[in-house]
């Protein structure tokens, strides 16, 4: 395996933000600076999406806006969710997409 590889399986947060400021500056939106902590910090380790704790292992940072729709890849547009219920979402916004078609089973 190559060092880039280790790199990324040992820093998934940081391959993540790299990946998504990759993709924002492709699609020509705004890219500023982010810091993740404070985004958790922010949304008081609560998911967004479904309204419930989330826990490390589950930790993710979705975009409201999908840069796919034209959203941008700065603090404003990012927030915590849980690796299921950002799934579930997709490519959707947030406001089209109810937190009731997800199940409490999904991110207990």
């Amino acid at each position: 395996m190559g060092w880039r590889k280790r790199w990324a399986a040992l820093h998934p947060d940081k391959r993540r933000a790299i990946e998504a400021k990759r993709r924002a500056r492709k699609r020509l939106t705004a890219v500023g600076a982010v810091d993740y902590e404070t985004i958790y910090e922010r949304d008081g380790g609560v998911c967004y999406l479904c309204r419930e704790p989330v826990v490390e292992a589950e930790r993710e940072f979705d975009h409201i806006q999908p840069l796919s729709r034209g959203g941008s890849h700065t603090e404003d547009n990012i927030a915590l969710a849980h690796a299921m219920c950002n799934r579930r979402k997709g490519v959707s916004s947030a406001e089209s997409f109810p937190a009731a078609l997800i199940p409490r089973s999904a991110v207990s």
